[in-house]
């Protein structure tokens, strides 16, 4: 009774943290990012399995000692992903707020492993203190994990996840945290203008609606729309993104011909023309509105999410912020030369 008291007292501040607390001290962080980093540390971690053989051990004297080797290989995949996981950017602060370092410390972890390899009855071991803390801590882990899928609906997670979901994320970098009323304005102006010309060329008229917004240091706009016409935006970002990094400098007629006949929704247009639905004076004008429009977007700070987190993100997102025009925004409605 006594080691479980002093473990109990040990954790007691932590244990009592409430978990919304944690949460506002990961404000900056959008609440999207931060369902999908916790989800993958809770499943890397082992999280699940450690609470239940802990749990189920810590009740029932002489039980789970037969299977505490295959344990015993948990724990050491949980310390190697950990070990991983503390050495990306995106995990760093959850981690560290939730304390995972003072559990997962070499030293630490090889006392808790030998305590549990010397014990002849699990139910002593599983009240030892670095046990005991290590269940705990895994154990608020999977609340705090449960606690955040209450912040966005579980379907629109779902669909986010899904390629034919038609959901596009656009991410609105920043280096303050959030945006001012009209730095708001003038992003969903350009973003309405640039939505309606492609409902226009993909003639699904007004089938696109805004099913998130995600606040944090940088703020999330997710857009759901006909698969179709979702990944034709997408590919239009993408690709006016590669041609202002890289070419845009040039500024040639046959480097500005490469970008057009690289785009999608310009190839839409341009049949739309053969069809006769368009003229030609509409299908030119609709050709150069749709990159201004999407110019106008990434010079706002706004790329999507999926480009901003690619394989450099860092360097993307400090990228976007230098193409980008603060303090002075664009216009709503940018002239050509924009």
């Amino acid at each position: 009774m006594a080691r479980r008291e002093q473990a109990r007292r040990a954790h007691v501040d932590y244990l009592s943290l409430p978990i919304r607390l944690q949460l506002a001290n990961l404000r900056v962080m959008q609440k999207l990012d931060y369902i999908k980093r916790l989800n993958i540390i809770e499943k890397e971690l082992r999280s699940e399995v450690i609470v239940d053989y802990i749990g189920a051990g810590s009740k029932q004297m002489g039980a789970n000692m037969a299977s505490l080797p295959s344990f015993v290989g948990v724990l050491l995949a949980s310390k190697s992903n950990y070990d991983n996981l503390i050495k990306q950017t995106a995990f760093i602060d959850i981690l560290t707020f939730m304390a995972a370092p003072t559990h997962y410390e070499n030293v630490h972890y090889a006392q808790m492993i030998s305590v549990l390899n010397g014990a002849k009855i699990f139910q002593n071991a599983a009240y030892h203190p670095s046990v005991y803390s290590f269940y705990t801590f895994h154990l608020t882990l999977i609340q705090a994990a449960s606690f955040a899928k209450l912040l966005i609906s579980p379907e629109i997670i779902q669909e986010i996840e899904s390629p034919e979901s038609g959901i596009l994320i656009l991410q609105v970098s920043s280096e303050s945290e959030g945006l001012t009323p009209l730095e708001y304005s003038r992003i969903f102006s350009i973003l309405a203008e640039l939505v309606e010309l492609f409902e226009k060329v993909y003639d699904e008229a007004r089938s696109t609606r805004i099913v998130l917004l995600d606040s944090g240091s940088d703020t999330g706009i997710g857009l759901r729309s006909k698969v179709e016409l979702a990944t034709s935006l997408f590919q239009a970002f993408k690709e006016v993104w590669d041609f202002m990094v890289n070419r845009e400098n040039y500024r040639s007629e046959k480097e500005n011909d490469m970008l057009m006949n690289n785009l999608d929704v310009i190839e839409r247009i341009r049949t739309l023309e053969k069809e006769k639905i368009l003229s030609d004076e509409e299908a030119r004008a609709y050709e150069a509105l749709a990159v201004i429009k999407i110019k106008s977007m990434i010079r706002q700070g706004v790329l999507p999410k999926q480009i901003v987190e690619g394989t450099e993100s860092v360097a993307s997102r400090t990228l976007l912020l230098t193409v980008a025009s603060p303090p002075q925004l664009l216009s709503a409605n940018p002239t050509p030369e924009e």
